[in-house]
């Protein structure tokens, strides 16, 4: 299955580091690091709680990827981008039955499984541009859910690999244009 059942990272526990690094690499995001700082703070501080899922929204181009980025590289974890834009199938998030031609897992899956790890930051990006539901494709928007809910994605099941996967260790970003 090639998945990273039990691989993952040492994350940075110093969080002024973290706070750091993010100042030195985007001049201008006082307020959405604050937001970041506050977010890892009570995730380090409540282990056992739930976790939450952050959303980036801004114009295109001021670095909202980016920014996702520095924070994997400054936490030490491995950093995927999983591009949401223009999804309009569920089996793109949730994986495809092996019935079909050229079905697959879906694009959470795969790219935990290029990274190689458990514990990524995954930037889902372009969330305001997914998809809505679709007559013959099913609801992404509700396979997304699935991937997002921490009542459910610490057993996640994809289509194609139909077993449990454990998402709840995934630092999920969305970087958005549009909060509406």
């Amino acid at each position: 299955l090639g998945l990273p059942w039990k691989s993952s990272t040492h994350e940075n526990s110093d969080l002024r580091t973290v706070d750091a690094a993010i100042k030195e690499s985007h001049f201008g995001f006082d307020e959405a690091r604050d937001r970041l700082m506050d977010h890892l703070t009570l995730r380090k501080e409540h282990r056992s709680g739930r976790p939450t899922i952050l959303l980036l929204v801004g114009p295109p181009g001021i670095g909202k990827t980016a920014i996702c980025e520095q924070v994997a590289k400054a936490l030490g974890r491995k950093f995927a981008r999983v591009a949401l834009g223009g999804v309009h199938m569920e089996g793109e998030i949730r994986g495809h039955d092996r019935v079909f031609r050229g079905a697959g897992a879906g694009r959470i899956l795969k790219a935990l499984r290029e990274i190689g790890v458990s514990n990524p930051v995954l930037a889902l990006d372009e969330l305001d541009k997914l998809g809505t539901r679709n007559e013959w494709h099913g609801d992404p928007t509700a396979a997304l859910l699935e991937v997002l809910d921490p009542e459910q994605n610490h057993a996640f099941v994809d289509h194609y690999l139909e077993v449990p996967f454990d998402l709840s260790q995934v630092l999920f970003i969305a970087p958005a244009n549009d909060a509406g």
